[in-house]
């Protein structure tokens, strides 16, 4: 499917929570997009959806912190953290979209 519609349903069946799990996005996300707004959190935490959602959480947070502040993300404008971070997990979903594991059209 070279054409990746927007309006797609992106619900995760269980073959895509599979592929999720697989992905490299949590890790690039936990161990590298984060830290650069000061969010430390384990790579295990991806495994606990609770964990995962304070991990989120305190990320969301600290973006707009380093944002009101004018401070930058290490190296990168806090602009470009939040515009890297949206098009790396849109690249994720429209992989699993490609994939389509649920056989449907």
């Amino acid at each position: 499917m070279g054409l990746r519609r927007r309006n797609r349903s992106l619900a995760l069946d269980q073959g895509r929570v599979g592929l999720l799990k697989q992905s490299r996005f949590p890790r690039l996300e936990i161990y590298e997009f984060a830290k650069k707004v000061g969010v430390i959190t384990p790579l295990d935490a991806r495994e606990r959806p609770d964990d995962l959602r304070a991990h989120r959480d305190a990320f969301c947070a600290a973006i707009r912190d380093y944002n009101a502040r004018g401070a930058a993300a290490r190296t990168w404008t806090v602009q470009y953290l939040i515009r890297h971070s949206a098009y790396h997990m849109l690249d994720h979903a429209w992989e699993m979209e490609d994939r389509d594991l649920s056989g449907g059209s």
